[in-house]
Order: structure tokens, then C-alpha cells, then sequence
């Protein structure tokens, strides 16, 4: 069964940030500018250009129907829908909230310019502000290099688990991040100082901008994740290596967020220990034995992490696996109900049992039309059933 990825990890754009370092102002179209400035960013990079990147300028109707179409191309109705049940019932963004057109209308609104990994070529939003349009192009025009030489269609491939998905998203946004520093400060080399002001700015800017503003603060952090802990990501990876180190990265990307968030455990390696959702389902003894498995997914670290941040205050949570799965009853069944059930391994049972609580009291406070929900733990594993309503 083919997982599936939220569209807040389906493109690789460029956010305009508008209270840190812009270009200085050009005379030239902002195609003419790209087809000036990628020579420096393949020299940055070391990866010579293979073949000419096309430049498109696009206004915000071209935009959306481009945003609106990769969705509807790649994702079925039935992802998004199980994707935005899941993130609802667990409490990630409120019942009512419009999943799909909300982060449509999110892009629409920050969108700077995006790569376009199917037709190859890069798009500048008509509206930007000629001092930003290097910003945009420096970054865009890394995505082509990056598409070039290691296949980011491969590497964001929606069948990848949600973690997965946003690790890969974190490395492909963060060369492109710290390039384009580069390559505004004449190759000079960046410091940790500055990369800590470029990510105060884009959060300063994130919280005076309306649309990011009012949006859920779980989805802010998605939306800024792959910028801002991928630049750091990359960032201290380039300083304990070198250029090859980052290239080396993209041939076998992180697995998992914890990867990109754990500065300490740079050693973690993934192995997946939880039973598959078709296993779970077959389990005699599990309550899933008469259902089937409509949706799977592994969440990951930053998930968890910003799921429950008011509870648990950036601590370490100590994740190791997790399998979340949507069952369905079966055909023979003469109602249809829904049930989730994420499993979670922690690495101790003492963290298994403190989640455990802590998920206890943080359903309490979910907004959902009074779901019937189940938390567990035994050993180091935390178990979580929600259960919805029959048709």
C-alpha cells in the first residue's frame, strides 16, 4: 500500500523573507539574472551545470493551478483526507481546519519561485521584489544542480513516510538555504553567528507575516523545518567535512528528522522495529483483526516533538520508531469504521510511561467531536488507539 506526504513537503520553493539579506537591485529580467548567476552557484556547489536550466516568470493564478495540479497528480483525494484525519485526531492542527486549501492558500501567499523537478525548469513569481530576485534564483537554481545530479523526484518520492519525506526535504532546503548565503556574501564563509540571525529573521518574519500568523502553530514549524533545521543541518556538516560530505548526504539521505535535529547523536542510525500496519492488522490478538489497512505512515521525531510541545517543552522524548496506521473494517463488514493506531518505540520503558501520560492528558484537550480514544504503554513501547465513528 503507497504512504503518502502532505503538500507542505511536496515542492521545493523558496519562502520569501523579507526582513534579511537581499540583493542589491539589477537592471536585468529576473531570467536574465538566473542565466547570470548559475555559474557561481555551480562553482559554490562543485557540480558543474549538465544542461541549461529554463527560466518561467508566473503569476499567482499560475501559481495556484500549478500548486493545485502537483497535488492532485501525485495524491489521491483519499491520502490527503486520511493524511488530515490523522494530523486532526492526534490534536496536530484543529478539526475544522481546512487542510488542503489552507496550505494551498500558505504557499500562495509566501511563495517566492519554486523548481519544477518534472519539467526541469525554475519558476520566479511575477511579484517578487527586484531585490529579492537573486535571493530566489541562488536558491532555486541549487534545487536544478541538486535535480541534476542526484534525482530529487527520487529523493521527495511520495510513497517515503511522512519522517522520511521531511529529512529529505531538510537536506534539499538546506544546501539550497546555505548556498544562497553564500552566494549573496561573494563565497565568503558563513559563520554559526550568522546562520543563528538568518533563523531569528525567518522567524521574526514568520510572526509579523497575517497568513503565517494565523496559521496552526504545528504547521508553521512544518512549514519552516526544511529551512531552518536543515540549514543547520547541513551547515554543521559542511563544517566537520567539506562539499563532498553534502553531495555524499544526497546518494543516501537521512532517514529520519531525528537525524537532522540531534546534534549529539549525529552516529543514530534507522532501523525500522515495529511491525508493518498489514502485520498489525493480522494480528489475532489485536483489536484490528476484522479490519484492513487504509493508511500508513511513520511521523517521526519533529512530529512528536511539535505535537506535544506545549507539553513536554522541547525535552528529549527519546524516539526510536514509530508506525501509525488508519483501519478500516472490512467489506464483509455491515458498517464501515475507522480506527488509528500509532505505535511508538521509545528508548526506555521509563519514556514509554512518561508519554504515556502526557499523551493521556493531551487528548483531553483535543478538539474532536468526542472521539473514543485508548493510550497504552508496556516496555518501551507507547500504543495509542482513537476510534471514530461507524456509517
Amino acid at each position: 500500500m503507497n504512504k503518502k506526504v502532505v503538500i507542505f513537503k511536496l515542492l521545493l520553493i523558496t519562502l520569501i523573507s523579507t526582513n534579511f539579506l537581499l540583493a542589491e537591485n539589477s537592471s536585468l529580467s529576473n531570467c536574465e539574472l538566473s542565466e547570470k548567476i548559475i555559474p557561481s552557484i555551480s562553482k559554490l556547489r562543485k557540480l558543474p551545470l549538465k544542461s541549461e536550466v529554463p527560466c518561467l516568470q508566473n503569476n499567482k493564478e499560475e501559481i495556484v493551478k500549478y500548486l493545485e495540479d502537483s497535488l492532485n497528480k501525485r495524491f489521491t483525494e483519499d491520502k490527503i483526507n486520511n493524511e488530515s484525519l490523522a494530523f486532526r485526531s492526534l490534536g496536530l492542527i484543529p478539526w475544522n481546519y481546512d487542510y488542503k486549501n489552507e496550505l494551498i492558500a500558505l504557499y500562495k501567499d509566501q511563495i517566492g519561485g519554486y523548481y519544477d523537478t518534472d519539467n526541469k525548469h525554475f519558476v520566479m513569481a511575477s511579484w517578487v521584489p527586484v531585490a529579492s530576485q537573486e535571493t530566489v534564483a541562488a536558491h532555486e537554481l541549487t534545487h536544478a544542480l541538486q535535480d541534476q545530479y542526484f534525482n530529487l523526484s527520487e529523493i521527495m518520492d511520495p510513497k517515503l513516510t511522512s519522517d522520511e519525506l521531511l529529512a529529505h526535504s531538510a537536506l534539499a532546503e538546506g544546501d539550497a538555504t546555505l548556498t544562497m548565503l553564500e552566494f549573496l556574501n561573494s563565497g565568503k564563509n558563513i559563520s554559526s553567528d550568522y546562520i543563528s540571525a538568518f533563523i531569528q529573521s525567518n522567524l521574526t518574519g514568520a510572526s509579523l507575516n497575517k497568513s503565517l500568523k494565523e496559521a496552526p502553530n504545528p504547521i508553521k514549524s512544518l512549514l519552516l523545518f526544511p529551512y531552518n533545521s536543515g540549514l543547520t543541518y547541513i551547515y554543521r556538516k559542511k563544517q566537520n567535512k567539506n562539499e563532498e560530505a553534502i553531495n555524499d548526504l544526497f546518494k543516501t539521505p537521512p532517514k529520519t528528522t531525528r537525524e537532522i535535529l540531534d546534534e549529539s547523536n549525529i552516529n543514530f542510525q534507522y532501523s525500522k522495529k515495529l511491525p508493518s500496519c498489514k502485520k498489525l492488522a493480522e494480528k489475532p490478538e489485536n483489536e484490528a483483526d476484522d479490519y484492513e489497512v487504509e493508511y500508513e505512515d511513520r511521523l517521526g521525531e519533529f512530529i512528536l516533538k511539535i505535537l506535544l510541545a506545549n507539553e513536554t517543552k522541547n525535552k528529549n522524548l527519546g524516539w526510536e520508531d514509530d508506525q501509525l496506521c488508519i483501519f478500516k473494517t472490512s467489506n464483509k463488514a455491515s458498517t464501515t469504521q475507522k480506527k488509528l493506531y500509532w505505535s511508538l518505540l521509545l528508548e526506555s520503558e521509563e519514556k514509554a510511561k512518561e508519554l504515556s501520560k502526557i499523551f493521556q492528558s493531551h487528548l483531553k484537550k483535543v478538539e474532536s467531536p468526542n472521539l473514543p480514544y485508548k493510550v497504552e504503554s508496556k516496555d518501551k513501547e507507547l500504543n495509542i488507539s482513537i476510534f471514530f465513528q461507524k456509517t
